[in-house]
């Protein structure tokens, strides 16, 4: 998987944006996100799978009323009806639709699954709020269990083909709280509702931790469509992914297993493959959250946040995404999402530290003929990239001045992303750019 795929689709420049194809809402309980290539459906209980989403909106299952809504996504980024198919999903609802989060504190355990409402004494929520912000759609669940507030922040921007989600959790007990399990899983349908389709998936576990990326990925690929692609994933540090067949998961289940590697009849091994009408996830521990009254003693979880967090609250980030090149972009928001509050002893850094240099501007954009690019070196390394992530041959070599200008006459009319790399390989810019 190439590294510049990390770059593509998560820029949030709002090249030729509308407006009008960024939105949410907040119907009978569930919130809908809509994007350009991508939209979701939140249940009441903080899944997704949500029932009769609004007009304008894209369900797609076996059923000849559209069916709920999970997610669907526009994988060619040309439009919702065009290509043959036109776009890809719904991922899970069609058949028995299965998607869903579990928690445990110490022994006890609630869960959240396929819309049903809640299980496990003492969990309650709803979703609370939606809003756009720029180009991107935000929907927050919010509920509590066993004296656990937990908030649910779910992201979609609308320039990418993944979206992602953080979840919180915040001690509000006067003792603290250890041993916390947090597991999130589908069973991926993903080109079943579309002719040729089916409920098999080809699934793998991408990305185990530890591994020099410093992801967890597992991941499920259409059969009859192989560019359907979905993916679960994470970069924190106290994760587990697996294949699994057992599902629906129960309620009576011990999380410690599923996070330890230890549940019968699933599959964890980086690279390990499983193919069938079976499940994928990834489980998540938090060890310790201290007591409320220990709110005012902050630890500096990340030092790159800007601030401190109190010691009771915690937070694990996830995305689902709907391509290879989506998973990078996705990977590489959440390395450098400094909102995500972790132990000291996990904290993840991005495999490729921005360097500090003089500021790259670009101009003008959109542009013709030529391109002028300022803050340049001689030894800097310029790459052009397309917007699904192929590579344009180009020969830049800049040189040491303040402002270099390179001819662009070759270069189609389309959307790129200029990548530009320092002596060392470090990442120093990332442009988008249009060529008309």
């Amino acid at each position: 998987m190439k590294k510049i795929h990390s770059y593509i689709l998560a820029v949030t420049a709002t090249i030729g944006l509308s407006v009008a194809s960024v939105q949410a809402q907040l119907v009978g309980g569930s919130v809908f996100l809509k994007g350009q290539y991508v939209e979701a459906g939140i249940c009441a209980n903080g899944d997704f799978g949500a029932a009769s989403p609004p007009a304008g909106y894209h369900p797609h299952t076996s059923s000849t009323s559209g069916g709920p809504l999970g997610f669907v996504c526009d994988i060619g980024m040309d439009g919702w009806t065009t290509g043959t198919p036109a776009y890809m999903g719904d991922y899970f609802t069609p058949g028995s639709p299965f998607e869903g989060w579990n928690l445990q504190i110490g022994s006890i355990r609630a869960q959240a699954q396929s819309c049903t409402g809640f299980t496990g004494a003492g969990l309650s929520g709803a979703n609370v709020s939606y809003t756009t912000s720029g180009s991107k759609v935000i929907g927050t669940w919010e509920g509590m269990f066993d004296s656990m507030k937990i908030r649910q922040v779910t992201t979609l921007d609308t320039l990418a083909l993944y979206f992602s989600l953080k979840i919180t959790l915040i001690n509000q007990a006067s003792v603290a709280k250890n041993n916390i399990y947090y597991f999130r899983s589908l069973d991926p349908d993903n080109d079943q509702s579309w002719p040729g389709g089916g409920f098999y998936t080809n699934n793998t576990i991408q990305y185990q931790y530890p591994n020099p990326l410093g992801a967890t990925v597992v991941r499920a690929v259409g059969v009859g469509y192989p560019a359907a692609v979905l993916s679960l994933g994470t970069t924190d540090t106290n994760a587990k992914a697996l294949i699994y067949n057992a599902w629906p998961i129960s309620s009576a289940t011990d999380l410690a297993t599923v996070y330890n590697g230890t549940f019968p009849g699933a599959t964890y091994g980086m690279g390990s493959v499983a193919n069938g009408d079976i499940a994928i996830g990834i489980a998540f521990r938090i060890a310790h959250l201290a007591p409320i009254d220990s709110a005012s003693d902050s630890v500096g979880y990340k030092p790159t946040a800007g601030g401190r967090h109190p010691a009771n609250e915690s937070s694990i980030a996830y995305f689902y995404s709907f391509s290879n090149a989506a998973t990078d972009s996705a990977i590489n928001f959440l390395k450098s999402d400094t909102t995500v509050t972790v132990p000291p002893d996990t904290v993840t850094t991005s495999v490729t530290e921005l360097t500090q240099t003089e500021e790259v501007v670009v101009y003008p954009n959109p542009l013709a003929n030529i391109i002028n690019v300022s803050g340049l070196s001689a030894k800097d390394h310029i790459e052009l990239y397309d917007m699904v992530g192929k590579s344009v041959f180009i020969n830049w070599q800049p040189a040491d001045k303040k402002v270099n200008t390179f001819t662009t006459h070759d270069i189609p009319s389309g959307r790129y992303i200029l990548l530009i790399k320092d002596e060392n390989g470090n990442t120093k810019a990332i442009r988008p750019i249009i060529k008309q």
